[in-house]
């Protein structure tokens, strides 16, 4: 079980920087995640209702008493999209949304990057313990065992370690952040 495999090689005690640096990138992927899907919102409205994008723009602007996270984000991306009325703001909307959307995927590049390298030493670090611990067995143990069992073990079961570390560190760590994200920015509307 994963759990087995995982108490042979701690990758939390070996690889601690590259962790780290997982876990960073994952959350600026959240981040950028959880913006872009917020910029999107505003262009939709300029495009499919003008009228009322130009009024709610002019609204935030002048009710200045902002409540809540919903509020705060809204403020916060009209003073740096800044203001004007919905057509010269859809421009400067549309590189925001290009350049979050960049950035997100840079993130998710990093995160992957990191991940496998962790991953690739882990699995490394493994068959070099499997290897060694196959070629101390006695004679015996080889009569008794074929050469694609031992290559099955060596080799599929390790690589099915890789697999499942890869996919449930990037899975555990960053869907759960992204859902309490987006459920936050929702309830707070």
């Amino acid at each position: 079980s994963l759990i087995t495999y995982l108490s042979f090689i701690n990758p939390f005690k070996r690889y601690p920087r590259h962790l780290i640096l997982t876990g960073l990138a994952t959350l600026c992927y959240v981040v950028f995640n959880t913006l872009s899907i917020w910029l999107i919102a505003p262009v939709l409205n300029i495009i499919f209702l003008p009228n009322k994008a130009g009024e709610s723009a002019q609204t935030e602007m002048l009710t200045g008493g902002m409540r809540g996270i919903y509020d705060s984000m809204k403020q916060w991306s009209w003073e740096i999209i800044g203001a004007g009325d919905p057509l010269s703001v859809l421009p400067r909307l549309c590189i925001a949304l290009i350049a979050v959307f960049l950035l997100k995927n840079i993130f998710a590049y990093l995160q992957l990057h990191f991940v496998s390298y962790v991953e690739q030493r882990m699995i490394k670090d493994l068959r070099d313990r499997v290897y060694a611990h196959v070629i101390r067995q006695p004679y015996e143990f080889y009569d008794r065992s074929s050469t694609g069992e031992l290559m099955s073990a060596v080799m599929n079961d390790v690589n099915t370690l890789s697999v499942t570390f890869q996919r449930v560190f990037t899975q555990a760590v960053r869907d759960p952040i992204t859902v309490v994200t987006l459920l936050i920015i929702l309830f707070s509307i």
